[in-house]
């Protein structure tokens, strides 16, 4: 019989503990706080764009380049803890919010935004790769089109003071981010139409890819009118839309290791210290 969540805690702080006692309610409240959990990775998440947004604000560039990797690479470390290795979507959305962290990187300068959206395009790619088939999917084609209709009425606004190759690698940039929003979205409708494995969690990465696709067509039209409140704005929803991403692959494998460490407790009997 699989053993649940509250199970394994509980075997945990009471038997595993090397059997020296009774239930630590300190110990229950850190066996709680995961960094693929919700809360706790949305907490990160908040304190690093928190600290990135005031360095950016006040002038201390020591500040960004410091938290900007770090808490991008928390989201992907939250996603890999989550079950890289349960499947084909885990593996997609682990590889593409990694090229989403040398996309942070690539974009902390100025100069760097061409750079940066070959990263995010490349991500884009990775996405449509964890959705398999859902990506060449008709039904998705409608809200794809709507994506493009939206990015390309941003972009137009400031398309003449884009050169002609930044131009190119936004439209480019915004296909591919268009088809991967409608793989995500295709995904979530079949899930839960089957009432299959991740139905719950699926929406997330719609929103998610949605919320990415908006940020990138942010930042060119702040590369090209250097908006005051782009600081502000886009770097904190670049982050919320990867953890959103993040949070959408479900932790079925983690589950599955827990459940064969808990298995191997009981296997063990006396020679682990299990009374």
């Amino acid at each position: 019989m699989a053993t649940t969540r509250g199970q394994y805690l509980w075997m945990a702080t009471e038997r595993g503990a090397m059997g020296r006692g009774r239930p630590r309610p300190f110990s229950i409240c850190l066996r709680c706080m995961r960094l693929k959990d919700t809360p706790m990775l949305s907490a990160v998440v908040a304190i690093g764009t928190l600290v990135t947004v005031a360095g950016q604000v006040h002038g201390k560039p020591e500040l960004v380049w410091i938290f900007t990797p770090l808490t991008s690479a928390v989201i992907s470390w939250a996603a890999w803890r989550r079950g890289v290795l349960a499947d084909r979507y885990a593996q997609g959305v682990f590889i593409g919010l990694l090229l989403c962290l040398f996309a942070d990187l690539a974009l902390i300068p100025r100069a760097g935004v061409a750079a940066g959206a070959v990263f995010v395009g490349a991500s884009t790619l990775a996405f449509m790769f964890a959705c398999g088939a859902d990506a060449m999917s008709a039904r998705g084609w409608p809200l794809a089109l709507t994506a493009l209709a939206v990015q390309g009425a941003l972009i137009a606004s400031v398309w003449p003071a884009l050169s002609p190759p930044l131009l190119a690698l936004a439209a480019l940039v915004g296909m591919l981010g268009a088809v991967a929003l409608a793989a995500f979205a295709t995904r979530a409708r079949r899930l839960r139409a089957g009432g299959l494995h991740g139905w719950k969690s699926a929406p997330l990465a719609v929103i998610g890819q949605a919320l990415l696709v908006l940020a990138t067509s942010l930042r060119m039209i702040d590369q090209a009118t250097q908006v005051s409140w782009a600081p502000i704005w886009i770097q904190p929803m670049h982050w919320l839309a990867l953890t959103l991403l993040a949070l959408s692959i479900p932790w079925h494998a983690q589950r599955i290791s827990e459940n064969e460490g808990v298995a191997a407790v009981d296997d063990a009997g006396p020679r682990a210290g299990v009374r």
